[in-house]
């Protein structure tokens, strides 16, 4: 019958014929019939598994076992070929997928990143390429999970790098005015400012022009030093009257707890301060007129030296909070885009446990006020960053001191008006509301502070 497997057939066939041949044509009946069953053997290309398997088949039948176990051996060592090749393939594949996808976030990064682009343009290109990035990810055979959000990590990247290049941006140019600042200041001490021409010629200076703060506040500085000198002058001639520590006490504040300008400042005030107390005692043997011109001669000479690095300090304090608020304040006259509210919602989202209003559920979205509060917040928040400031700060609403105050933040409250002068009397002390306590003098109509 056609198509049949004839082998077994041949076999009994063969043997008969081998038996009326008898023992003399043995040998010729086996060289007949080995050809006779070649003639059925079947063709197998070697590198064929399944005609490999059909030669070893016809091979059993014809009784060649050992010829059978070879076939045998063969298709074992292509199988394993074949699975060591096939896994080859399969991470080649994945290897040139990635590559693919390596490249689409490449594409991602830059489009994210194109100033150009209009974020309606800009979300639609994303979205194509992510599309693309999945597809690829899926005829690659790799994990199809971390191909997913693609788009929106670049859109974080850049808005990570655009951060901190703010910040740094921020950073060096605080360098840079602290320097000028330092510049100015220096500049500023090695003149007489009391002399009318030297505060012309500095004011009209190169950095004059970009800090007549720091200027006209060192040169008023002076004015209150001198002022405070003459002042404390003629109190030697009153003996009994307190001393202030004035501006000294003002720029204690500038220096580091640990350092010896801090620490002599402090030395200083304790000294006052024990004066102060003994000058109340009228029995008191150490309030001497010596004592109290070398109290005023120390408070001299540490104003005169420590001014400048505490000029410094104030200014380029002063002047990175104005940085700081101008700062604060941009960020609201940015447009708000698509790609920043997207963003913002997910931070919302993120933020709120599973479970609850925004959660699992997602019954009720972020409404858009929301979203738009998210947006400037994040903003803000990334000032604060850039200027070291802590999460949730803003700007100080109240009057920035000037400098050369002659009272520190903790202290800065002024003396009863003028005009109430006729109520008191001499000697009496009132305390402000920040507890700070005040003498007044008949004597010079003045009020003075009661360490």
């Amino acid at each position: 019958m056609s198509g049949a497997d004839m082998s077994k057939n041949l076999g009994g066939m063969l043997s008969q014929t081998a038996g009326a041949l008898g023992t003399m044509g043995s040998s010729y009946s086996d060289s007949l019939g080995r050809n006779i069953e070649n003639m059925s053997r079947p063709d197998a290309d070697p590198t064929d598994i399944a005609s490999q398997q059909s030669l070893m088949q016809w091979q059993t039948n014809m009784g060649r076992t050992d010829e059978a176990a070879l076939t045998f051996s063969n298709i074992k060592q292509r199988q394993a070929q074949e699975a060591i090749e096939a896994e080859k393939a399969k991470e080649a594949k994945k290897a040139e997928g990635q590559q693919r996808i390596a490249k689409l976030a490449q594409s991602m990064q830059a489009i994210a990143a194109d100033p150009n682009l209009a974020e309606e343009q800009r979300s639609m290109i994303l979205q194509n390429l992510q599309s693309a990035a999945n597809a690829e990810a899926m005829r690659s055979g790799l994990d199809q999970e971390k191909v997913m959000g693609m788009s929106n990590k670049a859109i974080t990247s850049v808005q990570d790098q655009q951060s901190k290049a703010f910040a740094l941006k921020v950073q060096q140019q605080n360098e840079q005015e602290k320097q000028e600042i330092q510049n100015l200041t220096t500049a500023l001490s090695a003149v007489d400012l009391l002399n009318p021409e030297n505060q012309e010629m500095m004011k009209n200076s190169p950095l004059a022009a970009k800090y007549p703060k720091v200027v006209n506040d060192t040169i008023k500085m002076e004015q209150d030093i001198a002022k405070e000198n003459k002042a404390n002058k003629m109190t030697i001639n009153t003996l009994r009257e307190p001393v202030d520590m004035g501006t000294l006490s003002s720029m204690k504040g500038a220096f580091a707890p640990g350092s010896a300008e801090y620490q002599n400042i402090s030395a200083i005030e304790k000294e006052v301060a024990d004066f102060n107390k003994n000058a109340k005692d009228p029995s008191a043997t150490s309030v001497t007129p010596s004592k109290k011109s070398s109290i005023l001669d120390r408070i001299t000479k540490a104003t005169a030296a420590y001014k400048q690095p505490y000029q410094q300090s104030v200014a380029a304090e002063l002047q990175t909070e104005k940085n700081y608020e101008a700062s604060w304040k941009d960020v609201a006259k940015s447009a708000v885009t698509s790609t920043d509210m997207k963003n913002a919602k997910a931070r919302i989202m993120e933020r709120t446990p599973w479970g609850t209003t925004y959660g699992v559920s997602r019954f009720v979205e972020p409404t858009p006020a929301e979203i738009e509060a998210e947006v400037l917040r994040y903003r803000r928040e990334t000032i604060n960053n850039a200027y070291g400031k802590p999460e949730g700060s803003a700007p100080y609403s109240g009057a920035v001191p000037k400098l050369g105050t002659d009272s520190t933040a903790a202290d800065r409250t002024p003396p009863p008006p003028a005009d109430d002068k006729p109520k008191y009397t001499d000697g009496q002390v009132r305390e402000a509301a920040n507890g700070v306590r005040w003498k007044y003098s008949a004597k010079t109509g003045k009020w003075t502070k009661v360490n």
